[in-house]
């Protein structure tokens, strides 16, 4: 009799067992305290964790040069010269061969005659061709490239890096505002050629030299003043705005006591 009772209370424990919910709390193996059964619901519960913070953009820059002079040095381009500097004194920035992709434009105006004489003279336009600086002259290149890389992220630090991190959240532009904006930075310099009679006359532009005519010269679009002297000679001035394309100036000089 005490044994059938025993088998009897056996079978009712398995029972119980086989009969228990798999969602409900299981001991720990290693504490013994209850935990929490893993379902669907308990995992789409669960916090995601937050998406790692995009790296903070870096201004884009194009470079643009011309060179001037009669030796051999002169005839090589100076904008790789300008790129290897920026990349050694300014790595906050990112040097871009495409102009339109550009935040601020870089313009060189290289001149080295003989062994001696060297001048270089930067400007500076941000996206919309507006000028940031005026034409500095003398020193080297990579001494421009540092004074030009402050201005560069002294005027991004005012929000202009903010505005570039929020455009991949903003509606995309159509076509026809591309093509605006690509025209619209194509022609954010023009080419001025100076042509004076007689030949060989300086050239100043915004009260820097540039070179002797005959000579081209590319400027930002904008305000200017050209003054063509030579010994001699009545000087020659003349304002001009430009806005892109190719202009050519001639200054046709008077001699002076005629």
């Amino acid at each position: 009799m005490k044994c059938a009772v025993l088998c009897l209370a056996i079978v009712l424990a398995s029972l119980t067992a086989l009969g228990q919910n798999p969602t409900q709390a299981q001991p720990s193996p290693a504490s013994g305290q209850p935990v929490a059964a893993s379902t669907p619901a308990a995992q789409a519960a669960a916090p995601k964790l937050a998406a790692s913070e995009p790296p903070a953009t870096k201004p884009r820059v194009f470079l643009q040069s011309q060179s001037k002079g009669n030796n051999a040095n002169a005839a090589r381009d100076q904008s790789m010269e300008m790129s290897r500097d920026f990349e050694e004194v300014c790595p906050a920035v990112r040097v871009t061969i495409t102009q339109q992709m550009a935040d601020y434009t870089v313009l060189l105006n290289h001149i080295e005659i003989g062994l001696f004489v060297r001048d270089n003279q930067f400007q500076l336009a941000d996206k919309d061709g507006d000028l940031l600086s005026k034409t500095k002259e003398g020193g080297s290149i990579r001494g421009g490239v540092k004074k030009v890389c402050d201005l560069i992220l002294a005027d991004w630090a005012k929000g202009k890096g903010q505005v570039a991190a929020a455009a991949p959240d903003a509606p995309a532009p159509s076509s026809d505002t591309v093509a605006l904006a690509q025209q619209a930075t194509t022609t954010a310099t023009t080419e001025l050629t100076f042509i004076s009679t007689p030949d060989g006359a300086d050239i100043e532009l915004d009260g820097a030299f540039v070179g002797s005519a005959p000579s081209t010269v590319s400027v930002a679009n904008g305000d200017h003043t050209v003054r063509i002297t030579k010994k001699g000679y009545r000087p020659y001035e003349k304002k001009l705005r430009t806005s892109g394309g190719t202009v050519s100036l001639r200054a046709d000089l008077d001699v002076i006591g005629q």
